[in-house]
């Protein structure tokens, strides 16, 4: 990936996410295991875990985590939020498929082939 495309992509995810945490909040797992969601005016999914005590009206700082090779967003996501403990901040891992190939880890597959994405 071009280093423009992923400044690009984390920009506009967190501009998605901080725009959006007040629809999150209200679907938050009180366990702090992370959630998939869909951005609200584009296809992009991602998993998103909120700290205890989260509140829309605090400003909280955001991890975007990147997983590897083997497309395992949600295990990733999940390691984050157990690492994160109690500490302040949001785990947000986006569900990239560029060039993603045959072997998704995906639990929403349709809706990628859908999107153009194989």
């Amino acid at each position: 990936m071009r280093p423009w495309a992923k400044f690009y992509l984390v920009a506009n995810l967190s501009a998605l996410i901080v725009t959006g945490t007040g629809r999150v909040g209200l679907g938050q797992n009180p366990s702090g295991a992370p959630i998939l969601k869909t951005a609200s005016h584009h296809p992009m999914q991602y998993y998103i875990s909120l700290p205890q005590g989260w509140t829309p009206e605090k400003k909280w700082p955001i991890v975007v985590t990147v997983t590897g090779g083997l497309k395992n967003f949600q295990a990733n996501a999940q390691l984050f939020a157990d690492a994160r403990k109690n500490l302040p901040f949001i785990i947000v891992t986006p569900v990239n498929l560029t060039k993603g190939g045959g072997d998704l880890r995906h639990p929403n597959k349709t809706m990628l082939l859908r999107c153009g994405t194989k």
